[in-house]
């Protein structure tokens, strides 16, 4: 007697692989859009703080006169103490969004600004945990409703998508790209012209550095270019706060 043959499923192709992974890809992009619009509830937020209005002054005083090397709004303009504007660039972009579309453009723009930090550090999450989108899609409203809080109207928003931006770098170094890591000095070059968040991001390389460890890890070990950028980026960092 002969044995039934036992049926086996037929491997599956790379054509019938294709549509599948192409199906998956977007429906996790599908999540993290959702999600994002989702936040925009939280982030868009208007006037609130008071110092927006001082902001908008400084950038119109910017505009029309440059940089002042004094304090303009205060008894310090007639002693004529040195004054540092470190983050002229916020004053200038905030009040061109006024000048351009009202308080209600700007409230939009740093809103978007805050979902799109929400968005980016939720794709810095690393690729080999392979967290689920929707749980993805789930933490960014979460944390959209506790970041509603403090974002807002400032240049505090700015920063956390500077943090966002090199958790995602660095996540993508650690996954074998070592090239990402040159996007490090024109970024801190503008956001250290933005707002002085820029040190939390420093500290975040810096404590990469000290704890990557090529012995111990399956990732490539630190290349030359990423101690580079690292030197890059605190050269123009101190650049900006020297003056």
């Amino acid at each position: 007697m002969t044995e039934p043959s036992v049926a086996s499923s037929p491997p599956v192709t790379g054509y019938e692989a294709g549509p599948s992974r192409h199906r998956s890809r977007t429906v996790d992009t599908a999540w993290l859009l959702g999600a994002f619009c989702l936040t925009l509830i939280f982030t868009v937020q208007l006037f609130r703080y008071g110092d927006e209005w001082w902001h908008i002054a400084l950038g119109r005083l910017i505009l029309s006169h440059g940089i002042p090397g004094a304090e303009p709004f205060s008894f310090l303009m007639a002693t004529q103490h040195p004054w540092v504007e470190q983050q002229w660039l916020f004053e200038v972009a905030l009040a061109t969004l006024v000048r351009l579309g009202g308080d209600g453009l700007a409230s939009l723009a740093l809103g978007m600004v805050g979902s799109l930090a929400l968005l980016v550090a939720a794709l810095a999450v690393p690729r080999r945990a392979r967290v689920p989108r929707g749980w993805s899609a789930a933490a960014m409203v979460l944390c959209g409703v506790m970041a509603g809080m403090a974002l807002g109207v400032r240049a505090e928003t700015v920063s956390a998508l500077g943090v966002a931006l090199t958790l995602l770098i660095v996540a993508r170094w650690r996954d074998g790209n070592r090239w990402v890591v040159w996007l490090l000095p024109p970024m801190y070059l503008l956001w250290a012209n933005l707002h002085a968040g820029f040190i939390a991001g420093l500290g975040v390389l810096a404590f990469t550095l000290v704890i990557h460890r090529a012995s111990r890890s399956r990732t490539a070990p630190v290349p030359r270019g990423l101690s580079l950028a690292v030197i890059c980026v605190g050269a123009a960092a101190a650049a900006v706060l020297l003056g």
